[in-house]
C-alpha cells in the first residue's frame, strides 16, 4: 500500500479545528476525515441494530464488523451530528478494544484513500490523531484557543441552530469536557513535542489557514 501524507490535527471542542481541517483538505486537494467520526458511525450501528451499547464485547465484535464496509461518505453522513448519536459514540468511544479498532481501521482507511482515489494526502482532526493515530504523521498541528473564547464560539453555534443556552452552561460543559479529555488514561488529548501550535483566540478563518499552510508548505512537498 502506498504510504499517505498525514496532516494530523488535534485540538480540544471549539477550537476551530474541524473547520480549519476541511480548509486545509480543499487547498490542497486532500481527503478530509473526523477521526471521532468513525465513533459515532459505531454508535449511529448500533442503534439501528439494537446492540447493547453496554455490552463491551459484543460492541468490540460490531465495531470490527461494522468499519469493515465504512465509506467516506458514511462518515460524513449528518446524520452523524445527532445528538442520540454523540451519546452513543460517547459510550463505546471508552472500550479500550474498540478503540483499537478504530485506529486500525483509519490506518488502512487512510492509506486506500490515497492508493485508490485522487488525493495528494490525508487530513485527519480529532483528539489523538498525532499521538495515537498517526505518531509519524508528516506534520502535527494543535489547534487551541482560551476555553472563555471556545464557549463563546459554541454558544453561538448551538444558539443558531435553535438550542437555549447560556454562556455559563456551555463554559462549565466545556471546562468538565476538556478535563475529561486531557487526563483520561488512554489517549488523553495533548500536543506532541513536535507539534505545531496554532492557537486560534485571535484569528480569523483565513489567518488559521494560512498560518496551518505555512508550516505544511514548508515541511511537505504539498
Amino acid at each position: 500500500m502506498t504510504e499517505p501524507i498525514i496532516i494530523a490535527i488535534d485540538g480540544p471542542s471549539a477550537s476551530g479545528k474541524g473547520t480549519l481541517s476541511k480548509l486545509i483538505a480543499k487547498e490542497i486537494e486532500a481527503a478530509h476525515i473526523d477521526s471521532g467520526a468513525a465513533y459515532r458511525y459505531i454508535g449511529l450501528q448500533a442503534l439501528e441494530a439494537g446492540e447493547k451499547l453496554e455490552d463491551e464485547n459484543a460492541m468490540n465484535s460490531f465495531s470490527e464488523k461494522v468499519l469493515g464496509s465504512a465509506t467516506l461518505d458514511d462518515l460524513s453522513n449528518s446524520n452523524l451530528r445527532e445528538d442520540r448519536v454523540a451519546q452513543a459514540a460517547s459510550k463505546v468511544a471508552i472500550y479500550k478494544d474498540l478503540r483499537a479498532n478504530v485506529v486500525t481501521f483509519l490506518r488502512d482507511f487512510s492509506k486506500k484513500l490515497v492508493e485508490n482515489q485522487p488525493f495528494k494526502a490525508v487530513v485527519m482532526d480529532g483528539r489523538d490523531v498525532a499521538t495515537r493515530i498517526f505518531p509519524d504523521a508528516a506534520i502535527k498541528l494543535y489547534i487551541s484557543a482560551d476555553q472563555e473564547i471556545r464557549a463563546d464560539r459554541r454558544m453561538k453555534e448551538l444558539q443558531s441552530k435553535g438550542f437555549k443556552v447560556t454562556y455559563e452552561a456551555v463554559l462549565e460543559d466545556m471546562k468538565e469536557r476538556d478535563a475529561r479529555d486531557m487526563t483520561r488514561s488512554i489517549d488523553p488529548l495533548r500536543p506532541t513535542d513536535t507539534s505545531h501550535i496554532i492557537d486560534t483566540s485571535n484569528m480569523s478563518q483565513e489567518q488559521a489557514l494560512e498560518a496551518a499552510l505555512e508550516v505544511i508548505r514548508r515541511e511537505t512537498p504539498l
